[in-house]
């Protein structure tokens, strides 16, 4: 009896303890799964972090190479004047943005002077554009160290340098090759015009080629070769699309101002055709107080 009570309480013993060891061994089985389930959401929360951090980093980067005024390791082109709207597309993929007078003009972006508008743009080497409404133009290459290339889809240019620069121009129907330093050149859809004014430019495409001298035009229609054309009046070309259109001959300077007073000549004008006329005006006031200039051309009354 003893020993059956025995085994009878050891049995029971064995049961309790059995009991009590799978209830401990579901409190730990359940702490492990709890601290699963806690590392399975911290996880999930790091995953969403991370990605939302990503997001947000892409975003900024993207929205900020979208900005028309920010043009990082590129180099700018300055807006000079706007009269109207001018659009700009940074990344070449249609998203177009209006510009305003403070914004820089970033290599790569293509521009887009808006209907019933007009705008002046100065380049790094100081080559001077100005554009007429609907013009569409991009500024492919524009470095101050390199051959300034422009892509002209449509449109109205006037171009101006001071000292001759490499550029090339193209269009879908001709380009030009300008050794000079000023022209024009009308793009659309059925023609491409080009006016020189001083200098020689190159006029060509894959059917011929032309070289043109100051005073001379030529237009190429499309699908044929360059060809000149006789313009009696070439300024009128250009007297309504520019700001300050050029009308005083630089070789007039020489010709008609002792040498004392050519370097304040070519400042004035060099304010005129940057579109100050206020500081233009200013400086010849000054000559109209020389008795040898007042029968000038150069005077006020004759420059305005």
């Amino acid at each position: 009896m003893i020993i059956l009570s025995y085994t009878a309480n050891h049995s029971a013993g064995m049961v309790n303890w059995q009991q009590s060891r799978i209830r401990s061994g579901f409190k730990h089985n359940k702490k492990i799964l709890i601290m699963n389930c806690h590392n399975k959401h911290n996880f999930k929360a790091l995953l969403s972090f991370l990605f939302l951090y990503l997001f947000i980093f892409s975003y900024h980067k993207c929205f900020a190479e979208t900005q028309p005024g920010i043009c990082k390791s590129r180099s700018a082109a300055q807006l000079n004047s706007i009269q109207g709207e001018l659009w700009i597309d940074v990344t070449g993929a249609g998203q177009w943005q209006l510009v305003n007078q403070t914004q820089q003009l970033c290599e790569g972006s293509r521009i887009k002077v808006g209907t019933n508008s007009r705008a002046s743009i100065r380049l790094p080497n100081n080559i001077l554009l100005r554009l007429d409404e609907g013009t569409v133009l991009t500024l492919k290459g524009i470095a101050a160290d390199q051959p300034t290339l422009l892509d002209l889809l449509k449109g109205f240019i006037h171009f101006l340098s001071r000292t001759p620069t490499r550029l090339e121009i193209t269009t879908p129907i001709a380009n030009a090759g300008p050794e000079g330093t000023e022209f024009v050149l009308k793009v659309d859809d059925q023609a491409a015009s080009l006016w020189v004014y001083e200098g020689s430019v190159k006029f060509f495409n894959t059917q011929g080629s032309l070289h043109l001298n100051p005073g001379e035009a030529a237009q190429a229609l499309l699908g044929q070769a360059p060809h000149t054309q006789l313009d009696v009046k070439p300024l009128d070309a250009v007297q309504w699309a520019l700001y300050y259109p050029a009308i005083i001959d630089p070789r007039v300077i020489e010709q008609q101002l002792p040498q004392a007073l050519q370097s304040s000549v070519r400042e004035s004008l060099e304010y005129y055709r940057q579109g100050n006329a206020f500081e233009a005006l200013s400086v010849l006031e000054t000559l109209d107080k020389i008795p040898s200039t007042r029968n000038s051309s150069l005077t006020v009354p004759a420059f305005i």
